[in-house]
């Protein structure tokens, strides 16, 4: 079997077309799939820096919270004292 140029120039056609198809059939979806999760993780980017601020500002929030109400158990403290104080001089 020889090869001619003929024959070469018809195998380059025939493995073009195959490399063509490949590319259609498996190349460009595999590209549009690869576009379409690089957006989703860009938006899953931007949602976790988003709750990322939420929650920073939701310690600051509990951090005061907690203060206060320290604050006001010592309060509570001292008032009992008071009326523990009071109980004890009217016995």
């Amino acid at each position: 079997m020889n090869i001619t140029i003929e024959n070469a120039t018809v195998y380059i056609a025939i493995i073009m077309f195959v490399v063509g198809i490949v590319r259609c059939v498996l190349v460009a979806p595999i590209k549009d799939s690869i576009a379409g999760l690089q957006k989703c993780i860009e938006k899953l980017e931007m949602s976790l820096s988003i709750l990322d601020e939420k929650l920073d500002s939701q310690r600051e929030r509990i951090a005061l919270v907690e203060s206060s109400a320290s604050s006001a158990h010592r309060r509570i403290d001292r008032l009992d004292h008071i009326v523990d104080e009071d109980k004890q001089s009217y016995d």
